[in-house]
């Protein structure tokens, strides 16, 4: 629970005051998370273990404004009451995971899965009172739904002396549903009127292959050295027409990334190292940034956003040098 006070004053060109707002703001959540786990061990040395979780969240967030207006010789014509509340009905996440470990053949493979869901719905509305007659500015829903479905597994074995390889693959499904819809009072007649209304659909497909070589040259110096091959497909589908400005509609889109990496150690001796790595990173899309999105920046006209239906991951080359040296206690 958290409890805020602000005052605003707003003033005219000439330094008389316009407008008083004092503010008393709250928010207050309950959250209940719950998880299980068990492990299950097979007598030939392989390992199974399954995890659950789930959890409900409510969060409930109302600020209240008195208000006062004058006129410019300072004169009160206006007083009244707004309250802004944003409810976050009970949102929640189910997650199930898994794991696989054992010896096969000369090496270790692991296997780990993960399914993930997430159902948030959100409601915000603001009403005004003014001499006792109380009316609707604002009414927005929001609900927004994802789901993250992924399977990896590895395989790791001796290639010589002193020489590892892993190689393995992943497969995910990511997806996003979102609904929007915002009603407000055009005309001002007290009833609110439905202006936007927005629905959107996204699904990622992505495959990743790798594998890494871990070679000990000799008691001093190692490398590792890495390569990995991404690809995704994008789908999107929402209605452009209802947004201002309309963007652009990409239903399919397919990236394609190689991600080598190399890490050498020199370790002089027990207290110092040397490390040069050179990597490249490519960033996971985040979906909420592509799609259109409710911004309730503007108090008195909130709307919906058009995404960028066209923005591309970070991809970064990373060249580090790092000298560490442990000192004696």
């Amino acid at each position: 629970y958290s409890d805020r006070f602000r005052d605003e004053v707003f003033y005219f060109p000439n330094g008389q005051i316009q407008q008083l707002r004092p503010q008393n703001w709250d928010r207050h959540h309950n959250k209940w998370i719950y998880t299980a786990g068990a492990t299950y061990d097979f007598s030939n040395g392989h390992r199974v273990q399954l995890n659950g979780l789930y959890q409900t969240l409510h969060v409930g967030q109302t600020d209240t404004t008195d208000f006062t207006s004058f006129d410019v010789a300072g004169r009160p014509i206006l007083s009244g009451r707004e309250d802004h509340v944003m409810d976050s009905d009970i949102a929640k996440i189910l997650e199930v995971s898994g794991e696989h470990q054992g010896r096969v053949g000369p090496g270790d493979l692991r296997t780990v899965f993960i399914v993930r869901r997430v159902d948030q719905p959100i409601l915000d509305f603001r009403n005004r009172d003014v001499a006792g007659a109380e009316s609707e500015l604002s009414r927005n829903f929001i609900r927004v739904e994802t789901g993250e479905d992924i399977v990896r597994s590895t395989y790791t074995f001796p290639v010589a002396d002193g020489q590892t390889l892993e190689v393995g693959g992943e497969v995910a499904r990511n997806t996003l549903d979102q609904e929007i819809q915002i009603f407000l009072d055009t005309n001002a007649d007290a009833r609110l009127e439905q202006v936007d209304e927005v629905t959107a659909h996204v699904k990622e497909l992505r495959g990743e292959v790798f594998a890494t070589h871990r070679w000990t040259l000799n008691r001093a110096l190692s490398l590792e050295s890495s390569l990995r091959y991404e690809a995704s497909r994008l789908e999107s589908e929402f209605d452009p027409s209802v947004l201002t400005p309309t963007p652009p509609q990409i239903p399919q889109r397919t990236l394609k990334f190689f991600k080598p990496r190399f890490d050498l150690r020199y370790r002089a001796d027990q207290a110092t190292q040397l490390r040069l790595r050179v990597e490249r990173t490519v960033s996971q899309l985040d979906f909420n940034n592509f799609v259109p999105r409710f911004d309730q920046s503007d108090i008195l006209r909130p709307r919906v956003v058009a995404g960028n239906p066209q923005i591309e991951p970070e991809k970064t080359w990373i060249f580090a040098v790092g000298y560490q040296r442990r000192l004696g206690r």
